[in-house]
Formats: structure tokens, C-alpha cells, sequence
């Protein structure tokens, strides 16, 4: 069953050091921020993340099918998505038009 978002909030992907203070930083703004965990876990477990998902490895046109269903299971729209690495960067670049109908890049 869709878990409806009760405000904008933002999508963190992967879970590194780096996404640690992504989490933190909108956490403690009362944003709500969910984790796309990896390979790296370390930001799905701050008490900032509400909740944590796991993230597709490898193919960019799976990843962007899974951002685009995640938005329409749990009435995403609007939110934010936060790369914390290149290659979530690359993705969003190269799928921008795509994901931009959804989040706010």
C-alpha cells in the first residue's frame, strides 16, 4: 500500500559520509529525507532519515525507472533528489527531462 508524503521532502542517494550530512542538514529543518541505500548505509541509519530504501545497482535506465515508480507509488512529486557521488550526478543529468516531470532537480 502507497505511503503518502505528508510534505515535500527529499530523496538521498546512496548512503555515504557524504549523504550523512545531506540527511542531517535537511533532518534537522524538519524536511522529510529518505535514503536510497547502496552499497553505503551509513546515512540510513541517522535519526534524520525517515526512511531507507534500497537503491538498484549498476543500469541508469533501471535506476531511473525506480526514482519515476518510487514518485508515483508514494506521491513523490515535488520533492528532491541529492546525489552524493558522480554517478548519481551523471544520472540525473542524462535522465533530467524524464525525472524533472516528477522531483525537483
Amino acid at each position: 500500500m502507497p505511503v503518502a508524503a505528508d510534505r515535500l521532502g527529499a530523496l538521498v542517494i546512496e548512503g555515504t559520509h557524504i549523504a550523512l550530512g545531506v540527511v542531517r542538514s535537511l533532518g534537522r529543518q524538519g524536511i522529510p529525507v529518505w535514503v536510497l541505500k547502496g552499497d553505503f548505509r551509513l546515512a540510513a541509519f541517522s535519526r534524520y532519515a525517515r526512511r531507507a530504501l534500497p537503491w538498484p545497482a549498476g543500469n541508469e535506465d533501471r535506476q531511473r525507472d525506480y526514482l519515476l515508480d518510487l514518485a508515483a507509488r508514494h506521491h513523490l512529486d515535488g520533492w528532491a533528489i541529492f546525489p552524493t557521488n558522480d554517478a548519481g550526478v551523471s544520472l540525473l543529468a542524462r535522465h533530467h527531462a524524464a525525472l524533472a516531470e516528477r522531483y525537483c532537480l
